[in-house]
C-alpha cells in the first residue's frame, strides 16, 4: 500500500482556484483502494468564507476512492474536523500521525505547532488570517506572501522548521507543511520533508511513500 501525503491545499481560497483542476486530477490519478491518503493540514480554508461549496464536495468525492484517508488539522481549517465527521468512518482525524513503513519511522504533522501565534494564540491567528484575506480581496495585496518573500520572513520560516524537526523526536523522517516551502533536507540524523502547497503555481507537490519506506517529493510541472 502506497502512502500519499499532501498539505496546504487551501480549498475555498480563491487564489487556489487556478490550481484546482490539476489538484483534483492528481489526487484522482493516485487514488486506489489499497492506498493511504494523508491530508496534512490546511486542506479547507474557511478563513475568508465559511461556506461549503462545490469545490469542497468534489474534493470529498475524489478522496473517498482511497482505501484509507487520514486528516490532520492545520491552522486554517479549524472547523474541518467537526465538519468532516459527517464523512466518517472512512476518514480518520488526528493532530499528528506516526507510521512505520518498510521499517522506517515517519512522523507527519502540519507544523503550525512550531508557530507561536498559530499554536498559542489561535484566536489571533484566525483574526490575522481573515484580515490578510480581506486586504488581499480589496486591494490585491497579499501581505503574508510578501512577508514570506523577504529575507526576514524566510528566517522566521527556517526557525519554525527547525522547531518542527525537534518536535519529531520519535521519527527518522519528519513530514510537515505549513511553511509552504517544499524541500527534502537532512537535519542531523533526521530527514525533514516539507510537502509544499497548492497556493503557488510552482509549489504543487506531494510526497509519495512506497511500501519499502522509500519516498519521493514530486512537484507538478506546467
Amino acid at each position: 500500500m502506497s502512502t500519499i501525503v499532501v498539505s496546504d491545499l487551501h480549498i475555498g481560497d480563491n487564489r487556489v482556484d487556478r490550481n484546482l483542476s490539476s489538484l483534483f486530477r492528481t489526487i484522482e490519478d493516485l487514488a486506489a483502494t489499497d492506498s493511504h491518503l494523508v491530508l496534512n493540514g490546511d486542506i479547507f480554508d474557511f478563513a475568508f468564507s465559511m461556506s461549503f461549496d462545490s469545490r469542497h464536495r468534489e474534493f470529498i468525492s475524489i478522496v473517498r476512492k482511497y482505501g484509507q484517508v487520514t486528516c490532520i488539522q492545520g491552522n486554517h481549517d479549524w472547523i474541518f474536523v467537526g465538519l468532516g465527521r459527517a464523512f466518517a468512518p472512512k476518514f480518520v482525524f488526528c493532530p499528528e500521525l506516526k507510521l512505520i513503513i518498510g521499517g522506517r519511522k515517519f512522523q507527519i504533522l502540519h507544523g503550525h505547532q512550531s508557530d507561536l501565534v498559530s499554536n498559542s494564540l489561535p484566536w489571533l491567528n484566525r483574526l490575522l488570517i481573515r484580515l490578510n484575506h480581506r486586504i488581499s480581496s480589496i486591494f490585491g495585496i497579499d501581505l503574508q506572501m510578501k512577508l514570506r518573500g523577504t529575507k526576514y520572513g524566510q528566517r522566521i520560516l527556517e526557525k519554525q522548521e527547525d522547531r518542527i524537526v525537534k518536535r519529531g523526536d520519535w521519527a527518522e523522517i519528519v513530514v510537515a507543511g505549513h511553511t509552504h516551502r517544499p524541500a527534502v533536507r537532512q537535519v542531523g540524523y533526521r530527514t525533514y520533508v516539507n510537502t509544499g502547497d497548492w497556493v503557488e503555481r510552482a509549489h504543487r507537490s506531494y510526497l509519495l511513500i512506497q511500501n519499502d519506506g522509500s519516498f519521493e517529493l514530486i512537484t507538478l510541472e506546467d
